[in-house]
C-alpha cells in the first residue's frame, strides 16, 4: 500500500511558523515602527535559523499510509466545522463574544480602537489575526464587509484545520501511531477524552441531563477537548500544537519561544504549560550535563531565540494584557472569594471535583505507568490552578483556560499508553472504560448541538449577537478603557 512520508523535522518548522505568523502581525501593525521594525527583523532571522537548521536524526520521519492520512484530514475537518468554527455550524453561547472580537478585526483599523468611547480592543485574538487580514483584503479589493465576514470565516475554518492537522501529525509521531487502526485510536481518544463528568453530575444532579454536565461541581470544571474546541478554539488549537511541539524532541532550543508564542492565543493556557516546561527544560539540561557538555547548556538558556521571546515579547505582551480592564481585579485564590471552611459547600465541591475528576485519572495511569512523570506534573498543576481566580467576581476563564493544557497531556499520556499495549489486559480495560465514561461529556456536547439545530430547523445556528465591542459598554474582558492612560497605549501602541 502506498505511504506518504513526513519529515519530523519539517513539520515542527511548520509548527513553529504556524504560531509565530500572528505575532509578527501584531508586532508589525500594532506598534511603533521604531519598536515594530527591529522585531521584525529578529523574527527574519530567527525564521532562517530555524528552517536552515539541521534535523536531530536522518530517520525522523513519520510514514503513514494514504488512508490513514485521509482519516486524518476528515476527522480534523469533522472537528473543526461541528465546532462552529467559520459559522456554518452550530455555535456555543461563548462565541457571540469571540465573533464580536473577530469582527472588529476586520472592520477596524489596526490596532483596534474605538476612538469615540477612547476604548482599545485587548484580548487573547492571535487565532484570527491571519483569517482577519483576509477579510481585510477582500474589503480592500471592493466587497461589502459582509462578504469579508464570509471569506474571513472560510478562511477561519481552513487556519484552524491546519493548526489542528499539524497537531495531529506530530501527536501520531509522538505517540507511534503509523497503522490505520492505531492513528484511528488516536483520533477518536483524542476527540472524547474528558474526565469522568457523568459521575460527578449523578452524584449532584441525578439523571437529570441539562447544559454542560461538566458544570456539576459548579465552581469547578474540567473542559473535554472537545468542550475546548467548541468553547474556546482559540485557545485549544494553539495549545495543541504548542504542546506537540514540546513533546517532540530536537527543538528544544524553541520551547522558550514556543511558550511566549502561545501568550498570544492564551496567557492562561501559556500559565497552564510552565510547569511541564520546567520539567523539559531540567531533562534537557540532566541530558547535557550526562554528556558532559556544558556548551549546549549555556547556548540554550543564552540565545536570540530566549533574549527576543524574554526580553522583547514578553515584556510588550505582558503590558498588552494588563491595559485589559478586567485585569484591575487582580489574583486571588479560591478561599478569598468563598468560604472554604471545612464543610462548606465550596470546599464540598472542590473535594468531589478533585476526587472524582483527578483522583480517577491518576490512580488508572499510576496503576498503567507510575514512571510517566507527565501524570504527576498534570494532576498536581490541576489541584495548584484550580485553586486560582483572575478578573472579576468569581470569574472562572482562568481555572478552566489554565488546566487546559493539562488535561491535553493526560490524553495524550493515555493514547501513548494504549497504542504500547501489546496485549489486552485488566490495565487496558481499565483505562479503556475510564475513556468511554469520559467520552459522554463530547457526546453531551454534539446532544445539546442538535438539539440547537433541531429546534432553529438549521445547520448554522451563529452565535453572533454582540456584533461589535465600539461601546462604552464593551466587555471588560476584551476591552481596555482610558486608553490615554495606559502604558502600552502611550508608548508602544502605534497611537497618536
Amino acid at each position: 500500500m502506498n505511504t506518504i512520508k513526513f519529515n519530523i523535522d519539517k513539520l515542527k518548522n511548520y509548527g513553529i511558523l504556524y504560531l509565530s505568523l500572528p505575532l509578527f502581525l501584531f508586532c508589525v501593525s500594532w506598534l511603533k515602527l521604531y519598536i515594530a521594525l527591529p522585531i521584525l527583523l529578529i523574527f527574519i532571522y530567527i525564521i532562517i535559523r530555524l528552517l536552515r537548521r539541521k534535523g536531530t536524526a536522518a530517520d525522523n520521519i513519520l510514514e503513514l499510509n494514504l488512508p490513514a492520512i485521509i482519516l486524518i484530514i476528515l476527522a480534523v475537518l469533522f472537528w473543526c466545522y461541528t465546532s462552529g468554527i467559520g459559522g456554518g455550524f452550530y455555535q456555543s453561547w461563548d462565541q457571540h463574544f469571540k465573533n464580536a472580537a473577530f469582527r472588529d478585526l476586520i472592520n477596524f483599523k489596526w490596532p483596534v480602537i474605538y476612538e469615540r468611547y477612547n476604548i482599545g480592543l485587548v484580548y487573547y485574538f492571535g487565532i484570527w489575526i491571519v483569517p482577519a487580514l483576509m477579510g481585510k483584503l477582500v474589503i480592500f479589493l471592493g466587497f461589502s464587509k459582509n462578504v469579508a465576514w464570509i471569506f474571513a470565516n472560510i478562511f477561519l475554518y481552513l487556519w484552524c484545520t491546519l493548526g489542528l492537522l499539524l497537531s495531529m501529525l506530530l501527536l501520531c509521531s509522538y505517540c507511534k501511531c503509523h497503522k490505520f487502526l492505531k492513528v484511528l485510536m488516536l483520533l477518536a481518544v483524542f476527540m472524547a477524552f474528558s474526565s469522568p463528568d457523568i459521575i460527578g453530575h449523578f452524584i449532584v444532579n441525578g439523571i437529570y441531563f441539562t447544559g454542560n454536565i461538566e458544570w456539576w461541581s459548579v465552581d469547578f470544571a474540567l473542559r473535554s477537548n472537545t468542550t475546548s474546541i467548541f468553547w474556546a478554539y482559540n485557545q485549544a488549537i494553539p495549545l495543541w500544537l504548542a504542546g506537540s511541539l514540546f513533546l517532540e524532541a530536537g527543538k528544544e532550543q524553541y520551547i522558550p519561544l514556543v511558550l511566549v508564542l502561545t501568550l498570544f492565543y492564551s496567557p492562561f493556557c501559556a500559565i497552564g504549560l510552565v510547569p511541564f516546561y520546567f520539567y523539559f527544560i531540567l531533562m534537557y539540561i540532566k541530558k547535557k550535563a550526562s554528556e558532559n557538555n556544558k556548551k549546549d547548556i549555556v547556548s540554550y538558556f543564552i540565545n536570540i531565540e530566549n533574549v527576543f521571546a524574554y526580553i522583547i515579547i514578553l515584556p510588550i505582551l505582558y503590558l498588552f494584557y494588563t491595559s485589559n480592564t478586567s485585569v484591575g481585579s487582580g489574583l486571588r485564590l479560591i478561599w478569598q472569594q468563598f468560604d472554604m471552611s471545612f464543610m462548606s459547600i465550596v470546599f464540598i465541591e472542590y473535594v468531589l471535583f478533585i476526587g472524582i475528576e483527578v483522583l480517577t485519572f491518576f490512580l488508572c495511569l499510576f496503576i498503567i505507568d507510575r514512571h510517566n512523570v507527565y501524570i504527576y506534573i498534570s494532576c498536581i498543576s490541576i489541584l495548584l490552578l484550580s485553586m486560582v481566580i483572575i478578573g472579576e467576581g468569581t470569574e472562572v476563564a482562568f481555572r478552566i483556560s489554565a488546566t487546559m493544557p493539562a488535561v491535553f497531556f493526560l490524553s495524550v499520556v493515555s493514547i501513548k499508553e494504549l497504542s504500547e499495549i501489546k496485549k489486552i489486559n485488566y490495565k487496558a480495560y481499565m483505562l479503556g472504560a475510564l475513556i468511554l465514561i469520559g467520552a459522554i461529556t463530547p457526546l453531551m456536547e454534539y446532544a445539546r448541538a442538535a438539539n440547537a439545530i433541531r429546534q432553529n430547523r438549521s445547520l448554522a445556528v451563529v452565535a453572533d449577537s454582540i456584533r461589535s465591542y465600539n461601546s462604552k459598554f464593551a466587555d471588560h474582558n476584551f476591552a481596555a478603557d482610558n486608553i490615554d492612560e495606559k502604558f502600552f497605549y502611550k508608548y508602544i501602541a502605534n497611537y497618536k
